[in-house]
C-alpha cells in the first residue's frame, strides 16, 4: 500500500493519541494546510485496511 502526504499526516495525527477517537472534522482541522472533505474520506477508506486503524460510530482510532 502507497502512502501519500495526507494519509501519513492523519495516521501521524492518530498514531500521536492512541485510543482517542477523532471525528471527520476533527481531523480535517488538525491537518496542516486543510484537507478537502472528499480527498479525507478517500484517505480514510485507504487508512481503514490497515489493522492499527478502528472506525466506530463516525470516530476513528489507532489502536496498539
Amino acid at each position: 500500500m502507497v502512502i501519500d502526504i495526507s494519509q501519513e499526516q492523519i495516521l501521524e495525527l492518530l498514531k500521536s493519541s492512541p485510543n482517542i477517537r477523532f471525528t471527520a472534522q476533527d481531523i480535517i482541522h488538525s491537518i496542516k494546510g486543510g484537507l478537502r472533505k472528499e480527498r479525507f474520506y478517500e484517505n480514510m477508506k485507504k487508512l481503514e485496511r490497515m489493522d492499527c486503524i478502528k472506525k466506530e460510530k463516525g470516530c476513528w482510532f489507532y489502536v496498539k
